[in-house]
């Protein structure tokens, strides 16, 4: 699943910790439920991890539309000495897998959608997405409603197109 990769990667640096920006007030929501047209192609964020040696991860997810409500993605998290990403990478860690939009809920007053992962070992979770023009916002691990989707946005995951 996607966020498994990109939390493998930060626990490998020794537990990643820290934020980031919010996913901006500019930018006029697209709309939850418009299907997987929305994720097709490349998106980036550099996320740090709190470890003296490897500072900075860059998690690159790119996705293929599958049909009306599911795609394919393939994730690849690079760790870097520099907390903005700017150094050369030292390791690469690539994932696979496929996203499907399981439906809609309102979060922290915004419109997001339900989306079950599941990468090629078999790993499947359950997240949301917020999507802006030209970036997304997944959720918290923790906390979960009944089914199991977070009830919270991450500052610390928000990816801009590319």
């Amino acid at each position: 699943m996607w966020k498994t990769g990109a939390y493998l990667f930060l626990t490998v640096w020794l537990m990643a910790c820290g934020g980031g920006g919010d996913a901006g007030t500019g930018n006029a929501a697209i709309g939850a439920g418009s299907g997987s047209a929305k994720y097709v192609g490349s998106w980036a964020a550099c996320t740090p991890t709190g470890d003296p040696l490897v500072q900075g991860a860059k998690l690159v997810f790119t996705f293929a539309s599958t049909g009306s409500s599911s795609a394919s993605y393939t994730l690849v998290a690079t760790g870097h000495t520099a907390a903005d990403c700017s150094s050369s990478a030292l390791s690469t860690i690539t994932e696979s897998g496929t996203v499907t939009i399981d439906g809609t809920a309102l979060v922290e007053g915004k419109l997001v959608e339900k989306i079950t992962t599941t990468d090629t070992t078999g790993v499947v979770d359950k997240d949301i997405v917020f999507f802006s023009t030209n970036q997304f916002q997944l959720g918290n691990e923790a906390p979960v409603d009944a089914q199991g989707y977070p009830t919270t946005l991450s500052a610390q995951f928000v990816f801009t197109r590319q």
